[in-house]
């Protein structure tokens, strides 16, 4: 069995390999992620995110907060309903091309949503929301269990940054790299060492 102490030794004298490949993993890693971010990535995206108000009708609202969750509201959003009706005021848009550009995200208040319309053009973002402002008004008349459901905090639209993550992946190409490099090492340490060759006669 090959001695432990004898075997590090050897390792760190192949030091400059880990630096390396730490150096290498970062440079792959955080370099494909920043060209992905800035050069891949799309046009640009504009958001309008607009908050609306849920008046429930009284003595139904548990029934109904019960059903208009977290998990129904964006199917209830993609229907005829809403983005039926939002897609003809919306101007040529179809129904599944609106549906497929709205969105709501996790709700903290069953009363309150926040509405998601997202678009390359920015007043094409803006025109998507006021027409789902309507249909959800409409579908509010409509509904059984509603009073109404009003636009409370109108939004503008606004271009989605990427979150930053180069420096992430980087960090994650420089642990990835030293793996790696402590592999490499270790395999020169033990086949190319003239010490470890003499005493175990490799």
């Amino acid at each position: 069995m090959i001695d432990r102490k004898l075997y590090l030794r050897l390792l760190v004298r192949q030091w400059y390999i880990l630096v390396i490949a730490m150096i290498a993993g970062a440079a792959v890693f955080g370099g494909a992620r920043f060209l992905k971010e800035n050069f891949f990535s799309g046009p640009a995206v504009y958001r309008n995110d607009s908050t609306y108000y849920i008046t429930f009708t009284q003595g139904q609202q548990d029934v109904t907060q019960l059903y208009y969750n977290d998990y129904t509201w964006n199917d209830v959003l993609d229907s005829d309903q809403i983005a039926g009706v939002a897609a003809t005021l919306s101007g040529g848009m179809s129904k599944e091309e609106l549906a497929e550009a709205v969105s709501i995200p996790t709700m903290s208040d069953i009363r309150i949503i926040h509405v998601y319309a997202d678009h390359t053009d920015p007043q094409k973002a803006d025109e998507i929301q006021n027409a789902v402002s309507i249909a959800l008004a409409h579908f509010a008349n409509s509904a059984e269990g509603f009073d109404s459901i009003s636009m409370w905090d109108k939004g503008s639209a606004k271009e989605i940054k990427a979150p930053e993550r180069i420096s992430r992946y980087a960090a994650f190409g420089a642990v990835l790299g030293i793996i790696v490099g402590y592999f490499i090492a270790g395999y020169r340490a033990v086949v190319h060492d003239e010490e470890l060759k003499e005493r175990y006669r490799l």
